[in-house]
């Protein structure tokens, strides 16, 4: 982020600070060791290119969580994947729907994010492999210039450093479903939604 970015944020009413936490960033580095191959996003940068019109179009963001997760919070204009899901030529189908004519003109980034980073990394793993794979024309052609990244820190990173989220109806809310009891405490509590 730019100085300049920086300080329309802050004039705007935003205060990101990075998450440095100790825990966050042994987070991180945990899954950056389990998924090696997986290039990561910072999110930082997530921020700045869907806010950037001259990129916003060509990033298609994938929420990697069940629907009860979802509901509760995401960043606006993911897409849910179920994070079980077989269906790769489904996402891809979803991506290039999504991407339209930047696929051809830009180079587009897939980024895809879950409460931490495993389930997202893993399913940026598994695209990234059925894509390579793929000997379909189209799925070569759209995935050619295409590059796939795990949001690093995922949801609980962006909501910790207060990035802007919407819940099922669209209305902006700063909570986060805590995923469950242990992982939760990653989350800042303020930041933790009440779930049952």
């Amino acid at each position: 982020m730019t100085e300049s970015e920086h300080h329309s944020e802050e004039a705007a009413g935003l205060e990101l600070k990075e998450d440095k936490s100790i825990k966050m960033s042994l987070t991180c580095k945990s899954m950056r060791a389990s998924f090696p191959s997986v290039k990561q996003m910072q999110t930082s940068e997530l921020h700045h290119l869907i806010r950037n019109p001259q990129t916003k179009d060509a990033v298609v963001v994938l929420d990697v969580r069940p629907d009860e997760e979802f509901r509760v919070s995401h960043i606006e204009k993911s897409v849910r994947v179920d994070p079980s899901t077989k269906n790769l030529p489904a996402v891809v189908q979803s991506i290039k729907a999504i991407l339209g004519t930047s696929a051809l003109s830009e180079t587009p980034r897939v980024v895809a994010y879950c409460s931490l980073g495993y389930r997202s990394s893993d399913l940026i793993s598994r695209l990234s492999q059925y894509c390579a794979k793929s000997s379909e024309p189209e799925i070569q052609q759209l995935t050619s210039n295409i590059q796939m990244f795990n949001l690093e820190g995922s949801l609980f990173k962006w909501a910790n450093e207060s990035r802007p989220m919407v819940d099922s109806n669209n209305d902006v809310t700063v909570v986060c479903h805590p995923f469950n009891a242990i992982w939760g405490k990653i989350l800042r509590k303020e930041f933790r939604a009440k779930v049952e």
